[in-house]
């Protein structure tokens, strides 16, 4: 961190030495200093008399918050909402002008007006754009990036709030769906069209998904916003339902690597060389499945105060609870206590695979019994992998 800058117009100045003729001011009383004030866990104690100790050394060091070229996680978090908000009007300008440009006019109209204003929108993007690379850079350097996660959940909910107001529920929630989610592939399956570019940055929304929660769970938001969409926004010819888009996708995501790549179920569900069905991703399905059961018990209910009630009580294990209550892969098992239905999970993780496989072209072009019977097996592993080692790992307390 640089050394303070010194005002060189800020010496302390003396004052003149009082006249002769003037009675010297009378000597004032000593005084005793003040009792030291309590201190709370954001105010330093006051160093120990005599020697002064070193601070100590940490292998991060977080920004002083209330340094002008160092802000708080969650103002950052606001700066790139806003400056993602300003790109996408400008964007919006600068179609307008240059449609009005490609229109029809007469060979003699002026355009000029019209040739400024571009010229001028386009210095804006670029003034616009290298602020937000910069914004973007702070974001990744920012220490600890908890922090950086937890002002994310707190400027996703804001805005969601305010589509929610200017569009209503159900667009607020496709608009959330398609900020994370919005390639030609999920857009086809959800039977949408692509959200433009300078639409998904009007919203301003956070583009990273990784959010803390309150309870300081990470959580994918794009898987919840993902159920979100589906539940409000339902289409009769869509292939993929709720339960593939969300928790039965990421697992069968899995199981197509196991098929296909020969993986075991360690080296294919929440491992970093796999990237599918990660705890963060996880967790997202699950309550993005138990916010949507809420929403479609509640029609009327607000989206965004669903989806910040339930994140201001949810915990390891009240997530997994909620979800038995309504989830087709659970059921209660002699002692009448909620399991993981692992014959129902399998057989919609393998139906799902086999989607998976036939879209990506590769069936290997061998005996097509035999590739189902492989699916099949490796869906039974996935299932029995996320009862025996993911549930326990999903409902384990946040350290």
């Amino acid at each position: 961190m640089a050394p303070p800058r010194v005002d060189s117009h800020s010496r302390t100045r003396i004052p003149p030495r009082p006249k002769e003729t003037e009675p010297a001011p009378a000597p004032k009383k000593k005084t005793e200093a003040p009792a030291p004030t309590p201190t709370d866990s954001f105010q330093p104690a006051a160093p120990a008399a005599g020697k002064p100790k070193a601070p100590a050394k940490t292998d991060a060091v977080r920004p002083d918050p209330t340094g002008p070229r160092a802000p708080t996680a969650y103002q950052l978090q606001k700066d790139l909402s806003a400056t993602r908000q300003k790109k996408g009007e400008i964007l919006e300008k600068i179609d307008k002008v240059e449609d009005e440009l490609r229109g029809w006019h007469w060979p003699w109209t002026d355009t000029s007006k019209q040739e400024k204003q571009l010229k001028d929108l386009k210095a804006q993007l670029d003034t616009t754009n290298q602020s937000l690379k910069s914004l973007e850079g702070t974001e990744a350097s920012f220490q600890p990036q908890s922090e950086v996660q937890k002002a994310r959940y707190q400027v996703f909910t804001e805005r969601l709030g305010e589509l929610e107001k200017t569009h209503g529920k159900k667009e607020a929630a496709s608009i959330a769906r398609q900020t994370y989610y919005n390639d030609l592939k999920f857009n086809g399956v959800s039977l949408s069209l692509p959200l433009k570019e300078k639409d998904k940055l009007k919203a301003g929304l956070p583009t990273n998904p990784l959010m803390m929660t309150p309870k300081g769970e990470v959580v994918d938001a794009g898987h919840v916003a993902a159920a979100m969409d589906w539940t409000l926004n339902p289409k009769i010819n869509r292939v993929v339902d709720l339960q593939g888009v969300t928790l039965v996708g990421d697992l069968a995501a899995g199981a197509e690597k196991m098929v296909k790549e020969g993986r075991t179920p360690e080296k294919a569900l929440d491992n970093p060389d796999s990237g599918e069905a990660r705890l963060e991703d996880l967790k997202g399905d699950i309550d993005g499945l138990n916010i949507a059961n809420r929403l479609s018990k509640n029609p009327n209910a607000s989206l965004t105060d669903t989806f910040k009630s339930y994140y201001d009580n949810v915990d390891p294990k009240s997530r997994l609870d909620e979800l038995a209550t309504h989830s087709p892969y659970f059921k209660k098992d002699e002692k009448g206590q909620y399991v993981v239905d692992q014959d129902a999970l399998a057989k919609h993780v393998a139906s799902f695979t086999r989607k998976l496989i036939a879209v990506g072209g590769q069936n290997g072009g061998g005996d097509k019994k035999a590739q189902d019977q492989l699916v099949e097996q490796k869906s039974r592993e996935v299932a029995r992998y996320f009862a025996e080692n993911l549930v326990p790992k999903l409902t384990a307390p946040v350290e």
